[in-house]
């Protein structure tokens, strides 16, 4: 991992109860579409990828109406 993306993430397999939101959140937005891509049907990668976009969405500081309505 690039250094200037900030300290790595803690291992999901051994920390994942101990996780905070915003590693999940960084976890889910940074890694899951790639770690899962080929892995889940495709209906369900389409489906794991808008739940990508709505956290994304959701961590912003502002979330504008048109925002929402994709939300």
């Amino acid at each position: 991992m690039p250094s200037d993306i900030g300290r790595p993430l803690r291992n999901i397999i051994k920390h994942s109860a101990g996780f905070k939101a915003m590693e999940w959140a960084n976890w889910i937005i940074l890694f899951s579409l790639p770690l899962l891509k080929g892995r889940l049907p495709q209906s369900y990668f389409l489906r794991w990828s808008n739940f990508v976009e709505a956290v994304q969405l959701c961590i912003q500081p502002r979330i504008n109406f048109e925002d929402l309505d994709k939300i």
